[in-house]
């Protein structure tokens, strides 16, 4: 049998790390993997390790942009309010302090 045969016949299984885990992960049974596929196993280790770390990447990012997102909408509001009352003293003709119209 070579090797992409011997691949194909493996079937992956799905189990929880914890009892109290609600996510699957997905392995193999050490079992059920010929010797001559160590490298190919070892490829697929690295494989899962790498989209971990990914996963834990994203997992840090997200809370960092939610802050950046909200002092964003901070600083927007803080506009709005000074162009508000920016407007109103316009309205109200303070905007020149002079009183001059412009002309």
């Amino acid at each position: 049998m070579d090797k992409s045969a011997s691949h194909s016949a493996l079937k992956p299984v799905t189990f929880n790390t914890t009892a109290t885990s609600t996510a699957d992960a997905y392995g193999l049974v050490a079992e059920d993997v010929p010797s001559e596929s160590d490298s190919w196993c070892a490829g697929m280790v690295k494989s899962a390790r790498a989209l971990r770390a990914g996963q834990r990447d994203v997992a840090q990012r997200v809370p960092q942009r939610a802050q950046k997102v909200q002092n964003l909408e901070v600083t927007v509001a803080q506009q709005q309010k000074g162009m508000e009352v920016h407007g109103a003293a316009k309205r109200a003709g303070r905007a020149n302090p002079k009183g001059e119209r412009p002309g």
